[in-house]
């Protein structure tokens, strides 16, 4: 049986009060486990002729977070173990969501050239996420 006393009763209050205060103040502690996004590209509805060489940038708002290329499987990934994409909401808050913007860097090589893709409001705070298969248009300019 526990006797409450003074001083148990104060310990209390105070500590509830004092992780009150902060939490309002400054929001709970952000545990980041990890966040990525991922997809394969093709260049035919079959999915059957993946596109090596087209670039990929991850953007939030007007700033670019990150880009890769496309490899030989036609895969794309954004990672980051240990830390989400969330940016400082006191300094680069921009929105909730990102922007992966794919353009074909290589002209004909690796399949032919093939027309810019945007794809919006991606949500990569944390967890994994892989996209569903991208089929990318031929540009027959």
């Amino acid at each position: 049986m526990i006797h409450w006393n003074f001083k148990k009763i104060t310990t209390a209050l105070l500590t509830t009060l004092g992780i009150g205060t902060l939490t309002s103040c400054y929001g709970m502690p952000a545990i980041d486990y990890g966040a990525s996004w991922s997809a394969n590209l093709y260049g035919d509805e079959e999915m059957t002729k993946p596109i090596k060489g087209i670039k990929a940038t991850l953007r939030q708002g007007n700033t670019i977070i990150e880009e890769t290329t496309s490899d030989e499987d036609g895969y794309i990934e954004f990672s980051r173990e240990g830390e989400s994409y969330r940016t400082s909401i006191a300094t680069d808050y921009v929105s909730d969501y990102f922007t992966v913007e794919l353009s074909d860097i290589d002209g004909e090589a690796n399949g032919g050239k093939f027309k810019s893709k945007t794809i919006e409001e991606i949500s990569l705070w944390m967890g994994y996420v892989d996209y569903e298969p991208i089929v990318l248009e031929k540009d027959e300019q």
